[in-house]
């Protein structure tokens, strides 16, 4: 891996406006002064990281107007190196490239603020701007189902070179039209997709070996699974399974599943859907299934788990969704373990 390089911003971009502030710190919209081509240049440092130029990289509209966005880290760090053990860079300079994951362009120290600069594609709006923009109206099932393929084959990827994200959530998606993003040939395979989705934020992905100080803060608390409310001491890949299917559900019915005004309601609200982790036996359905060590965790928090006989994933979602209810009541299992893997979901008969 070769260190982070410094080089000036001001030499390479010009700022057109700021995009939004973070925890991580801020992005802004920029125009790359040089060819655009010069970032997306295959070299071979770059072979095997997000930073491995997608072969339709060209065809994109906003590469050809030389458009990027550039997330502007707010702590400075003492040595180039120590950059290289930032959550967000490890997980760019880990994971290759994917059509579904946002494609970064370049990483390199401003030379005059000595700030971290992540340079990636500019996208058109996140997936919580897309479902409020339809105020309730229904979003077709077509464009949702091709938002959940895109989205799933993301995490797969994802957990397939060890990862797991941690924080997914609308926020994190970024949707583009399609036509808006290519203005020449639409890559095989995506010519029927409206919308092109992407993953972002990478800020708190681990790697499945890294177990150290896992936290119980993370992802924002509506997309939080049960392990993590719990106060489970690890958790993995399942959590963003999970998260998945709270978006999912998201999507159909435009409003959030478990919308928990703090940790305890969010236990609550997802009580009430999947019903008692231990008595499941006395409802018609299975819903989320046993998980005795859901009542030993409670238990160590002080609180004892009420007896709620859940509703099925059915009656929740819109009667058009039907097909998808059954992939979704998979994610909303109890227990992490039982809840099905990406790929396996992936081969599920709603995204054949």
């Amino acid at each position: 891996i070769l260190p982070i390089e410094y080089e000036s911003f001001l030499k390479s971009y010009y700022m057109i406006s700021r995009l939004g502030f973070g925890s991580f710190g801020c992005a802004i919209l920029a125009k790359y002064r040089k060819s655009i081509s010069d970032l997306l240049a295959p070299q071979p440092h770059k072979l095997g990281t997000l930073l491995e130029p997608l072969k339709y990289a060209s065809s994109t509209k906003p590469h050809a107007d030389g458009l990027v966005a550039i997330k502007v880290m707010k702590n400075q760090l003492k040595k180039p190196s120590d950059y290289l053990n930032v959550n967000e860079i490890k997980f760019i300079l880990s994971v290759p490239s994917h059509s579904n994951l946002l494609q970064i362009f370049d990483l390199f120290i401003d030379s005059a603020s000595g700030k971290l600069n992540i340079v990636m594609e500019p996208m058109d709006q996140n997936l919580y701007q897309f479902i409020q923009k339809h105020e309730g109206r229904a979003i077709a099932p077509w464009v949702i189902k091709s938002m959940l393929a895109q989205l799933l084959g993301a995490i797969k990827h994802i957990h397939s070179h060890g990862f797991f994200h941690r924080d997914v959530k609308p926020e994190n998606i970024l949707v583009s039209s399609a036509k808006h993003y290519y203005y020449k040939n639409i890559p095989p395979g995506k010519e029927n997709d409206i919308y092109v989705l992407k993953l972002c934020d990478y800020g708190l992905s681990r790697h499945v070996t890294n177990t150290k100080d896992l936290t119980q803060y993370v992802s924002t608390r509506w997309y939080r699974a049960p392990e993590i409310l719990l106060r489970r001491r690890s958790y993995s890949r399942p959590i963003d399974i999970w998260a998945f299917g709270s978006v999912a559900v998201e999507l159909v019915n435009c409003r959030p599943l478990f919308a928990g005004l703090n940790e305890t309601d969010q236990i609550w609200q997802i009580l009430t859907k999947l019903g008692h982790p231990l008595f499941q036996g006395r409802c018609s359905e299975d819903l989320g299934g046993v998980w005795p060590e859901a009542v030993q965790l409670a238990d160590k928090l002080g609180f004892i788990i009420p007896y709620i006989a859940g509703q099925t994933i059915q009656s929740i979602l819109r009667t058009d969704f039907q097909d998808l209810a059954e992939a979704i009541q998979a994610c909303f299992l109890w227990d992490p373990e039982a809840r099905p893997t990406a790929d396996t979901l992936s081969r599920h008969a709603y995204f054949r």
